[in-house]
C-alpha cells in the first residue's frame, strides 16, 4: 500500500479490523490505517501458523496506524505466535502530537487495547526484513532476519492499555506489549491502567538500544518499561524518570536485570543519567543483581549504586 487510506472497518469474529494478514505479505509505505475496531488486532493482524501453512508478514516503512481498538491484544497491530513484523522508517503508531500521557477516556488516546494499546506481539521495531535472497529472487520465511534500519524514526504516540491487575494474565503494554526488539524509536505519551505504559516486555530476554522513552505513565509502576526478563540496553538509550513509580521508570520484576550490552551515549540533556531502575523490594538486597555488564562492553563503562 502507498499512501493508501484503510479506515473505520470492523470485524466481529476474527482479528484485523482493518488488515488481515495470513498468507504473504503486506507492504505499507506511507497511507494510513485508522478507526477500525476487531477482537484482535483492530489495525492489523499478523498470523503464522507453519501446521496450516500460513506465513504472514507485516513490512511497514513509513504511513500511521492510529485510532484502532481492540477488546484483548494489539490495538493498532497484533502479531500472531511468530508473526513477522517489520516496523522502521519514519513509520508512526498512535498519535505524534500528544502533548500528556494517554487516558482510557474517549478522546483521550489512539490506539487503544485491553494489552498491547499499540502493538502487542512478536515484532522488530527500526528494523527491517533481510536474509539470503533465494534462486526465486526473494528472501524464504525461515530465513528472515532483522536488520537494524539506522535511518528509522520510529514513533509510537499516545497508545493506550486497559487492562488492570485483576485480569487473568495481568498485561499491559500501552504502546507495546511482548516485543522482540527495538531501536531507533521514541517512544512517548503512552499511559497503562496497570503496568508497561512504553513498553511491557514479559518474561523472555528482550533489547532495547538507541532509543527514548518519554512520559509514559502507568497507574502502577513500570511508566516506561516493565519487564520480567533480562532487559539488554545499550547505545543512546535515554529514559528520563519524573520522580515517581510509575512515570517513565524501568521496573524489573522478580530475578530479572538490566544488562549493558555497549556504550551508553545519551543525549546531552540526560547529564549523564540514562535511567531509573525500580525494583521489588523483596529483590532490593545484597547479592541479588539488578544491573550488568556485558563482558563484550567496552572496559569503559562503569555502574554506580545510589543511595
Amino acid at each position: 500500500m502507498n499512501d493508501g487510506i484503510i479506515r473505520n472497518n470492523t470485524s466481529t469474529s476474527q482479528g484485523g479490523g482493518g488488515v488481515h494478514i495470513a498468507r504473504g505479505t503486506f507492504r505499507m509505505r506511507g497511507g494510513e490505517i485508522s478507526g477500525n475496531t476487531a477482537p484482535e488486532g483492530g489495525g492489523v493482524y499478523v498470523y503464522y501458523n507453519i501446521s496450516d501453512s500460513c506465513y504472514g508478514l507485516f513490512d511497514m516503512s513509513g504511513g500511521k496506524i492510529s485510532g484502532n481498538s481492540s477488546t484483548s491484544y494489539g490495538g493498532g497491530v497484533y502479531s500472531n505466535n511468530q508473526g513477522r513484523v517489520y516496523i522502521y522508517g519514519n513509520s508512526i503508531i498512535g498519535d505524534e502530537n500528544a502533548s500528556e500521557p494517554a487516558t482510557e477516556e474517549e478522546g483521550h488516546h489512539s490506539n487503544i487495547a485491553l494489552n498491547g494499546g499499540g502493538i502487542y506481539g512478536q515484532c522488530y521495531i527500526g528494523y527491517k526484513p533481510g536474509g539470503p535472497v533465494n534462486a526465486d529472487g526473494y528472501i524464504p520465511f525461515s530465513s528472515l532476519t532483522p536488520v537494524k534500519d539506522e535511518n528509522s524514526a520510529v514513533k509510537i504516540y499516545y497508545n493506550y492499555s486497559t487492562a488492570v491487575s485483576s485480569d487473568s494474565a495481568n498485561y499491559g503494554g500501552g504502546g507495546l506489549c511482548v516485543p522482540t526488539k527495538i531501536s531507533n524509536a521514541t517512544i512517548a505519551f503512552n499511559g497503562a491502567n496497570f503496568r508497561g505504559a512504553g513498553v511491557y516486555f514479559g518474561w523472555s530476554s528482550a533489547e532495547i538500544s538507541d532509543s527514548i522513552l518519554s512520559k509514559n505513565e502507568a497507574a502502577s509502576y513500570g511508566g516506561a518499561i516493565y519487564s520480567g526478563g533480562d532487559l539488554s540496553i545499550g547505545g543512546s538509550l535515554y529514559v528520563p524518570y519524573e520522580n515517581e513509580l510509575g512515570k517513565n521508570d524501568i521496573y524489573l520484576y522478580s530475578d530479572s536485570k538490566v544488562i549493558i550490552t555497549g556504550s551508553l551515549t545519551p543525549p546531552e540533556e540526560a547529564n549523564g543519567t540514562v535511567a531509573y531502575i525500580s525494583v521489588p523490594a523483596s529483590k532490593y538486597s545484597e547479592g541479588h543483581t539488578i544491573l550488568d555488564v556485558a563482558e563484550t562492553t567496552n572496559p569503559s563503562t562503569t555502574v554506580l549504586k545510589e543511595y
